[in-house]
Formats: structure tokens, sequence, C-alpha cells
């Protein structure tokens, strides 16, 4: 099935094709999950700070609980899937909104933190969340400082305990269905039209093939049609040298036919011309051997000089 070269061209488009679509749907779904992010991140850039500056949860330096169950309340009003932790300076988790049991690190990353902070805009900025270590989430922080004295930080995690994959979003998405629908349509098609292309070019390839296996089996007059003559792509040149070749053969096996016809006339020729003279000369010396006593000195002669007449007439 596959020892064609249309086959083995088709089969190739196809995987580049299949690659080529698996590639496109995952850096779309990793590029709109990263867009998402980034707006999920600009929309909540500023809710730390709102919730730093509606109510402080420190009271002489520690941590104030009466203002930190208001904050969580708050919290769960304006933004009920987002989770909120009090770091200290360090990073250390001081408390913390989500359920006790689920969070698995008890500190952060301060390098993002900062950097969100100092006014790094390159979102989506990516933090540590202590309730998934393994996967960094998008986050909103903000400084809690007082007299000058630096006492923690507000750190929001955006999006809390949800968590996206590439196949959930695809499955939970109108719109990205509609969008890698419409990607494979359009590489079905375009896979549809490379084929098409392909069985189009190798047909002119097939057709010199089969040139080539008639030749190959007595079939010296076959030629090949060109589009071109010898001045087109490389399969009009092949095919030009292909029917060059076989006008030269075919030339030749007339040469040696019309040398063997001339051969045969030539032994036949040769043959009549040999002929006679030996017959002449056989007959006369057998006469000489059986009749040796009854022909006379001069009838010897004779028959000799017409023997010797004969070997002449050979000789030249």
């Amino acid at each position: 099935m596959f020892r064609t070269l249309y086959a083995k061209l088709a089969l190739v488009l196809t995987l580049l094709f299949l690659l080529l679509g698996v590639a496109l749907l995952f850096f779309l779904g990793l590029a709109t999950e990263r867009y998402q992010h980034e707006v999920e991140q600009r929309l909540g850039q500023d809710l730390a700070s709102h919730i730093e500056a509606e109510r402080l949860p420190f009271r002489g330096g520690k941590v104030d609980h009466e203002a930190l169950d208001h904050i969580f309340h708050m919290l769960m009003v304006v933004n009920p899937r987002a989770e909120i932790y009090l770091l200290d300076p360090k990073g250390s988790v001081l408390a913390y909104s989500a359920p006790p049991s689920k969070v698995r690190q008890r500190s952060v990353r301060l390098d993002p933190v900062r950097r969100y902070i100092g006014g790094d805009d390159n979102y989506p900025l990516y933090g540590d969340d202590p309730r998934h270590p393994e996967r960094p989430k998008v986050f909103s922080a903000a400084p809690v400082s007082h007299g000058g004295t630096l006492l923690g930080y507000i750190y929001v995690v955006l999006g809390g305990d949800r968590y996206t994959s590439v196949m959930q979003m695809y499955s939970g998405s109108y719109t990205l269905q509609a969008s890698a629908a419409w990607l494979g349509l359009g590489l079905l098609f375009a896979l549809c039209t490379g084929l098409g292309l392909f069985a189009h070019l190798t047909a002119r390839l097939r057709r010199l093939s089969g040139g080539i296996a008639a030749f190959s089996k007595g079939g010296v007059q076959t030629r090949l049609p060109t589009s071109c003559g010898g001045d087109g792509d490389e399969i009009d040149r092949l095919t030009a040298g292909f029917n060059a070749m076989a006008e030269r053969i075919s030339e030749q096996m007339e040469n040696l036919r019309r040398k063997d016809r001339l051969r045969r006339e030539l032994v036949a020729n040769v043959s009549h011309d040999l002929r006679t003279p030996l017959a002449s000369l056989g007959g006369h010396l057998e006469t000489l051997v059986l009749k040796e006593d009854e022909l006379s000195s001069a009838e010897q002669r004779r028959y000799l000089d017409t023997a010797l007449r004969a070997a002449e007439r050979l000789n030249r």
C-alpha cells in the first residue's frame, strides 16, 4: 500500500497535518489560558490594596483576627473564588481564608510579590499557591505597613482552588470548541488540497514509470509526452531524457538489425562465390584420382590447369 511515492507523500503529509493540528490546539489553549490569567490579574490588580486600605490586619504588631474576619467576609462578597493570605515580612503564612486542612505550604516566595508591588506589569505574574504548590497562580498583593514599618503583606490568590486544564477549557467553552472545529476544518481542507496536488504532481511520475516498464518489456517505440520539452521541471527533463534514450536505443537496434541483414547477405554471397570454384576444384582432383591410369598426360595436365584456375579464383 505504501510502496508508491504518492502513498508515502500522502502519509507524511497526513502525519504532518495531524501534528500541526495537535500543536495548534495545544498552543491555542495555552495562549487562551495565559490571556485569561492576564485579564484576571489586571482586573484584580488593586484588590489587595483595597483590602489593606479598608482595615489594617495588625494591631500592636500582632494579627488582628477581628479585622481579618472582616477582610475575609468582604473578600467573599467581592470575589468568592479568591483566597487571601496574610504574610509576615519573610513570606511566612500568618493567617488565611482557606480551610486549614487544605493549606499544604506555610510560606510564599517573595520575589514575585516584590516584582508585583514594584510595578512590574508584565502580566501574567505567577506566585505560589499554598494550597497547590505544584502549580503557580496569578495573584494580587499589597504591603501592610504602619508608621513606616513593614508588618507584612496581603497576598490574594486569584481563582483560588479553581484549576482549569487545557482539556477542561475546551470542554467548557463553546468559543474554544467552535475555534477548534474551524481550525480542524481548515486543516482538513488544506490536507485534501495537498493530497490532490500531490496526486496531480505524481501522475506524470506514474506515467513515466509505466512507460519505462512498457519499454523494458519490448515496447521500444514507447514515447512519453512532455509539457515543456526538456525545459520544464525535473519530471519534464527526466521524461525528455527517457524519450531521448529510447530514441537512441531504437536507432541502435535498427542499426543492429541492418548490420545483421548485411552479414547474412555477405555470408550468402560468399557461400555462393566459394561453392562454385570449390566444386570445380574438388571435381577435377577427384577425377584425377579415380582415372589416373586412364588419362593421358595431356588430359591430366588439362585437369590440373582447371583445378589451378579454380584455386586462383578462390585465392582472389
